[in-house]
């Protein structure tokens, strides 16, 4: 009788994916810092979905339930949220990936990096998107260093298949002051 009540007074009765969501997101934690315009007033009456910003399901799952109850549904929302939350975050790029569930993790796909995030980290309250792109943007970093190094290769091949006659020449005509200098 009581679990009718609640579900009656909640608006749950409505809502048949309620229990039986592909992700359980805990209100997020984070600290973000939105223009007062995309904000709700103070202590007035409004609706949520006149504030879809202030109102973001990383923080507000609760009002987001769509989202979270497919695998697909997820994907679709979590691409588009990447996608605009530079509007919001000025030190994030734009996003152009795609995101991909496995039925295990969830895999962030961009410039040929793939940043893999479990549910149970996405479902923490202490997710953001922004530690999604940090990830992402040091993957692409290390990425662009091996290149780098992939392509200064050959040079450093070619410099350690010398015979040792011309190392032993070039490290004879160093002077201990650029030693001492390079140390």
């Amino acid at each position: 009788m009581l679990i009718r009540y609640v579900r009656r007074c909640f608006n749950l009765e409505y809502q048949p994916n309620f229990y039986a969501r592909f992700i359980h997101k805990q209100s997020g934690r984070a600290v973000r810092v939105l223009d007062e315009s995309l904000c709700p007033p103070p202590n007035c009456i409004h609706r949520v979905d006149e504030y879809p910003i202030y109102y973001d399901p990383i923080y507000y799952p609760q009002h987001a339930i769509h989202c979270f109850d497919t695998p697909q549904n997820f994907c679709h929302w979590f691409r588009d949220s990447l996608s605009s939350h530079h509007n919001i975050c000025p030190k994030c790029p734009v996003f152009s990936g795609h995101i991909l569930y496995d039925g295990v993790v969830i895999h962030v796909c961009s410039r040929k990096c793939i940043v893999t995030i479990s549910l149970q980290e996405f479902e923490s309250l202490s997710y953001t998107h922004c530690l999604t792109f940090d990830t992402l943007s040091k993957l692409q970093d290390n990425q662009s260093v091996l290149l780098k190094l992939y392509l200064c290769r050959d040079e450093f091949l070619r410099w350690f298949l010398n015979p040792i006659e011309v190392h032993e020449q070039v490290l004879s005509d160093l002077t201990v002051e650029n030693l001492q200098g390079s140390a």
